[in-house]
């Protein structure tokens, strides 16, 4: 996920799309569950993650897809083609 971040970052600061902001939130989002399950036992991370961030990833997914559908940017486009559920829904 995190080149996928660095991505929207580059995208952010050479064209200032507000779409790469919402992109870049809605990832720090994941990353803030990652952060809180730091030091936390295994069970205890499992629990916090099944709780906080198990809806995230289609959340996100939902929403690339929606961009894409109204976005004609290139870079943002082949940015969303990247994200890992596309590589599963290929490898299908």
């Amino acid at each position: 996920m995190a080149h996928i971040r660095r991505k929207f970052v580059d995208v952010l600061q050479s064209q200032g799309l507000a779409v790469s902001e919402a992109g870049i939130r809605r990832i720090a989002e994941l990353y803030a569950v990652a952060k809180d399950a730091r030091g936390l036992q295994p069970e205890e991370r499992v629990r916090l993650h099944q709780s906080r961030s198990k809806s995230l990833p289609d959340d996100l997914e939902i929403w690339t897809t929606a961009q894409v559908a109204q976005i004609a940017d290139d870079k943002i486009t082949r940015l969303i083609e990247l994200m890992p559920w596309r590589y599963a829904a290929d490898a299908a």
